[in-house]
């Protein structure tokens, strides 16, 4: 019989304990006494092994522990299956399998999964089976992290699957083994290892190798005086022998091996244990058979008192139905309610899609009536650039310096309500550009000049010199932000100061956070009035005549700082002035930026040619002229189809694409060039925001996007930046 790792390995092997009657026992006293068996079993006493097990078992109950119970049903079947009693010894296993279970013992789960394996498939010959249970071992042993076992586990499936000559599952059992000597440094478990990597020597056919391990395994064996080792190896080596022809060996090897049999399990001894075993089922069976009496009573007992309860039941169902006739009569009423609910639910649906449609709506409108103004404005303050510039003797007329004011407070406004719209809608994502904080300070105060002068106004500004020359964040968020908190102390102020401080808060890491300060000397706000000017359309203790505005200003401002993780505070008095302040960060920026002149000198030097496609007349005066201005050659096309066919018998270096053209949009244009294979840099010319159509642009093909009206020096910038990366590829 092939024997494998038989659960006496699984115990540290402790001194012989004696068999004395115990009245109240411990759990530490009946382990004591499983590995007094274990010892027994190892030197075939089964009788005495026997006889201790069945001890520890009606101990096990006396305590009522699951835990000791299946150990000890694991003895006794450990005791059956030397005797060859292998029905009984699984019936047992189960016995022990459904307490450990009980006990949630993975540990004694491993070492049953084991035992049972060994019978299913070296006895029963049910492969598959026996397969199953090592791989449930396996299971318990990952779980509980025991690497050891899981070792051990393998080394049973190399046997097993070298047995039924699955080689390539047995090399790699074998092989993980291998690669876990440590597990294997007892005698035992030496003499195993040795015999596995004997059986995978003669798997590869490697006789020589086979026959070294074979004899090292007997070796280890008879050093450890393990007669259960040797009549496995005996066994495995007369097989393998007999398998290469070398039948002269095979017959010494068997005789060796029926010699030692008959040596190991003398008739004597086992028919002794074979008639204490059959005493030990008696008595386990009348146990058994008195706790199944004591159930049946508990059973009974339990049947009385779920028949006063089912009496108590009926009672509390009588009282239940009635209770239920009440509940019945009142749930129509309830339904008569609900269903006016559900009516008053399905108007309330009505209106709120109602609402929505109404919302979209408005923010079509909103959009479409903001594009619709700012392309006119785009030719307005272009025409009005363009009079300045070609006509110097009108650089000082006040009537040209309205007009370009009112055209860009007008633009300012349609800003303000485009961008509360889309505040309120949380449409808003903050962009990072790299910009120069004190040019934008200066574009900002040339913008705000007529204002200023109208109201007899200074407007100075000092940046803290320690702030990087050069930061990434969002350069339009922050320019809305400055315009409107200093356009609204200009207004408020008359023949006064407006001072935009600027200073380096602090470092961290690659960010620098920029404190703003903007103060006057004008009218002031009162302590009541101050939580009041962030609402929208609000304009605090003012005649609207003297203060013209959309009161969305100050609304704006708040919500584009909150966008920024920041907030803003306010000081003021009445009579003396008022001071916003605020925090924001920015990433430093270390990209060097060229200027406008060398950009303008790069461009007289090596002349760039644009195409501009674009619809509207006015605008195509305007841009022509400010791309010629600055060195570079421009052609206008009419319409996408145009644009297309001047593609196919010039070369540009770069479109600006009008988005928003009748016959054949800015898109679908732009998806005809790529198609074709042309990759000039395609640049967006809208007046949508830019939020509103980048999705659409980048999808379309298009390298960049330019909102009009637009600086002369973004425009460049989106110049040099697209042709430098065009000349780079």
């Amino acid at each position: 019989m092939k024997l494998l790792f038989t659960y006496i390995l699984l115990f540290l092997i402790s001194s012989f304990q004696s068999v004395a009657q115990i009245n109240n026992p411990t759990k530490k006293e009946i382990f004591d006494l499983i590995k007094t068996a274990d010892i027994a079993l190892l030197n075939l006493d089964f009788e005495k092994s026997l006889k201790i097990a069945k001890k520890a078992l009606e101990y096990s109950y006396k305590i009522n522990d699951n835990t000791c119970i299946a150990n000890a049903y694991n003895e006794l079947a450990g005791n059956y299956e030397q005797l060859s009693e292998n029905d009984r010894a699984l019936e047992y296993y189960i016995y022990a399998l459904s307490y450990a279970k009980k006990a949630n013992n993975l540990t004694v789960q491993d070492y049953i999964y084991n035992n049972s394996a060994n019978i299913y498939f070296f006895v029963k010959k049910q492969y598959q089976l026996g397969i199953e249970n090592y791989n449930r071992a396996i299971e318990c042993s990952t779980k509980n992290k025991d690497f050891k076992q899981i070792a051990f586990t393998k080394s049973n499936l190399a046997w097993a699957y070298f047995t039924i000559n699955d080689t390539k599952n047995g090399f790699e059992c074998l092989d993980y083994i291998n690669k876990n000597k440590v597990y294997f440094e007892d005698s035992y478990s030496k003499s195993n290892l040795e015999m596995l990597n004997a059986m995978g020597y003669g798997a590869k056919g490697d006789e020589k190798n086979a026959n070294i391990f074979f004899l090292k395994s007997i070796a280890t064996a008879k050093q450890s005086y393990s007669e259960l080792d040797l009549l496995s190896i005996y066994e495995e080596y007369a097989d393998y022998l007999f398998k290469i022809k070398n039948y002269e060996k095979a017959f010494f090897y068997h005789k060796t091996l029926d010699g030692l049999k008959d040596k190991t399990y003398n008739n004597k001894l086992i028919i002794n244990a074979q008639l204490i075993s059959k005493k030990i089922d008696l008595e386990i069976y009348k146990n058994e058979f008195k706790r199944s009496e004591l159930e049946n009573k508990a059973q009974k007992i339990i049947i009385s008192k779920t028949k006063i309860i089912n009496v108590l039941f009926g009672i509390l169902l009588f009282f239940l139905g009635c209770f239920l006739v009440f509940i019945f009569k009142n749930n129509k009423v309830k339904l008569q309610n609900n269903n006016l609910l559900v009516s008053k639910n399905r108007e309330l649906e009505i209106a709120n899609i109602k609402a929505v449609e109404s919302s979209n709506l408005k923010s079509q409108f909103v959009s479409t009536i903001s594009h619709e103004l700012r392309t006119p404005l785009y030719g307005v303050i272009g025409i009005t650039n363009m009079l300045i510039d070609e006509h110097k003797e009108l650089v000082g007329s006040e009537h040209l310096k309205s007009l370009k004011f009112s055209a860009n407070y007008l633009l300012s406004l349609v800003n303000d309500i485009l961008h509360i719209n889309k505040i309120e809608e949380n449409k808003i994502i903050l962009d990072k550009q790299i910009f120069d904080i004190n040019e934008e300070l200066l574009l900002i105060k040339n913008s705000l000049i007529f204002l200023s002068k109208n109201n007899n106004n200074e407007v100075k500004i000092n940046i803290d010199e320690s702030i990087p020359k050069l930061i990434l964040g969002d350069k339009m968020r922050l320019n809305q932000i400055l315009i409107n908190l200093i356009s609204n102390a200009l207004k408020f102020t008359k023949n006064g100061l407006v001072k935009v401080h600027i200073t380096l808060e602090k470092l961290e890491n690659n960010t620098c956070y920029l404190n703003f300060t903007i103060a006057d000397n004008g009218v002031g706000i009162a302590k009541e009035n101050q939580d009041k000017i962030f609402e929208k359309f609000v304009q605090v203790g003012q005649k609207n005549e003297d203060y013209q505005g959309t009161g969305l200003g100050l609304s704006i401002v708040q919500k584009l700082i909150n966008l920024f993780e920041s907030e803003i505070f306010i000081e003021s008095e009445l009579a003396v002035g008022t001071t916003f302040s605020f925090t924001l960060p920015f990433e430093i920026e270390n990209y060097i930026q060229k200027d406008i002149s060398i950009i303008t000198n790069e461009f007289s030097t090596n002349t760039l040619k644009i195409l501009v496609v674009d619809d509207n007349r006015i605008n195509q005066i305007v841009t022509k002229k400010i791309i010629e201005k600055n060195n570079l050659v421009c052609v206008i096309a009419d319409n996408g189809f145009t644009a297309i066919e001047l593609l196919r018998k010039e070369r540009f270096d770069m479109i600006l694409m009008d988005i928003n053209m009748p016959d054949i949009t800015g898109y679908e244009t732009t998806r005809i060039i790529r198609n074709s294979g042309n990759k000039i840099p395609i640049i967006a010319l809208t007046a949508y925001s830019k939020d509103e159509v980048s999705n659409k642009v980048f999808e379309s093909g298009m390298n960049d996007i330019l909102i009009k009206p637009f600086q002369t020096n973004d425009l460049l910038l989106i110049i040099v930046n697209n042709t430098e990366n065009k000349n780079a590829d």
